[in-house]
Parts: structure tokens; sequence; C-alpha cells
């Protein structure tokens, strides 16, 4: 409820609970959206870096190999779950 005085302050209401709840449901819609992108890009890094552990493997570079086959397994991981 405005008074004189909330009035001659300028004194705005807070925003209506269904005007928070529209725009923190807005908000989590566009996160969600985020992640799901994340993970698509992890999942499409995952099986690149897949390619280039095999192609190191097929060129005996052993080291290169492991190190790029555990980043092809920890970014899937990452992407599916």
């Amino acid at each position: 409820m405005r008074t004189n005085l909330a009035e001659r302050l300028g004194y705005e209401p807070e925003e209506e609970t269904r005007e928070r709840q529209e725009r923190l449901l807005e908000e989590l819609r566009y996160r969600e959206a985020m992640r799901r992108v994340a993970k698509t890009c992890c999942v499409w890094l995952g099986g690149a870096a897949f390619v280039l552990a095999v192609i190191a493997g097929y060129a005996e570079m052993t080291d290169a190999c492991v190190a790029t086959g555990a980043i092809a397994l920890g970014l899937t991981t990452y992407g599916i779950l």
C-alpha cells in the first residue's frame, strides 16, 4: 500500500511474486540449456580426442596416445553423465 510519503520519496514496490517466479524460471531454463550445450561439446571433443589417440597409437607414440586417451575418456564420461 502506497502512502503519501512513499509517493513523495519515489518508492516503487518490489516485484510481484509471480514476476519473480517467472524470472527465476527463465534463468533456470537458461542454465539448463547452457549445461546441455557444454555437455554436448564435451562429447564432441571426447570423440575428437579419441580419434587423435587412435592416430597416435598407430604412430607408436605411446605417451601421447595414453594422455589423449585419458582426456577422451574424461570428456566423454562428463558429457554422458
